[in-house]
């Protein structure tokens, strides 16, 4: 008696950010041009469509860029194909293509130990090591390696390099903590989120969320890697806004002058 009626059609429930750069490559803009059984629902093909934005995908008038057809002809995921094309410039191909393999295959972690250690540099050292469960992973990363057109090894991975490169595919998941050692976080859309367990990447000021689940509250990370504040201005330097405020302050009874480093709707340093 608890079960649904019917199951509700994939396309009300999944990330449309896919759709929306496969329509902009046909040329389509609004969705209501095409028939379909459920039409994708307004608001989140909005948000796929600010996303391809933000990436570069599209430009101000909406239209399909030359680097969005380039994220289009790998078949991976925007936020991945993103994270592949800017890695392969910097020599960083063979760690984004683990990253991406990684994300698209259950976790190497399982358990008790998954719920301890959400660091991706983790799995990323398993899977330089080859270790068990690792095959399915490598193939992967070597067919993503080969769409590239890149010679990279796969071994040729980078552990320390997984949060800005992270960062450069979620810039909404940047997080920077609420209170040191907590492993609560607020990221750069307006979401909280926490690592749950205690655990040693708690310790880190910044952070990117790869993986989260939509809690009501507090999303609960599954997975991240930590990032330097200097990784971030290198990595998104035009997604980071300078603001300047000048107001008085009651308390203190003077003018205040403060310069924030905002990247979306977080405060980055003040």
């Amino acid at each position: 008696r608890s079960l649904l009626p019917a199951t509700p059609p994939e396309i009300v429930a999944t990330d449309l950010a896919p759709l929306a750069l496969e329509l902009a490559a046909w040329g389509i803009a609004d969705p209501g041009a095409l028939r379909w059984l459920d039409a994708p629902p307004a608001g989140a093909f909005a948000q796929a469509r600010a996303l391809l934005a933000s990436l570069g995908a599209l430009d101000p008038e909406g239209r399909i860029t030359p680097h969005g057809k380039a994220l289009q002809r790998l078949g991976a995921h925007p936020r991945l194909g993103h994270l592949l094309l800017y890695a392969r410039d910097r020599g960083l191909e063979g760690t984004a293509a683990a990253i991406a393999a990684l994300l698209g295959e259950r976790d190497l972690l399982r358990g008790e130990a998954a719920r301890n250690d959400a660091d991706l540099r983790t799995r990323l050292e398993l899977l330089q090591a080859g270790g068990p469960g690792t095959r399915m992973i490598r193939r992967a990363a070597d067919e993503l390696l080969r769409r590239l057109g890149s010679g990279t090894a796969r071994t040729d991975i980078d552990p320390d390099a997984a949060g800005a490169l992270l960062a450069v595919g979620w810039p909404d998941r940047v997080g920077r903590t609420r209170e040191p050692g907590s492993g609560r976080y607020q990221l750069a859309s307006g979401r909280g989120a926490s690592l749950g367990a205690p655990q040693p990447l708690s310790r880190a000021e910044f952070i990117v969320a790869a993986a989260l689940d939509a809690g009501a509250r507090d999303a609960r990370i599954f997975l991240a890697a930590p990032v330097s504040l200097t990784e971030l201005q290198a990595a998104l330097p035009q997604a980071i806004a300078t603001a300047t405020e000048v107001a008085w302050e009651p308390r203190e009874g003077a003018v205040v002058a403060r310069r924030r480093l905002v990247l979306g709707e977080l405060t980055l340093a003040e």
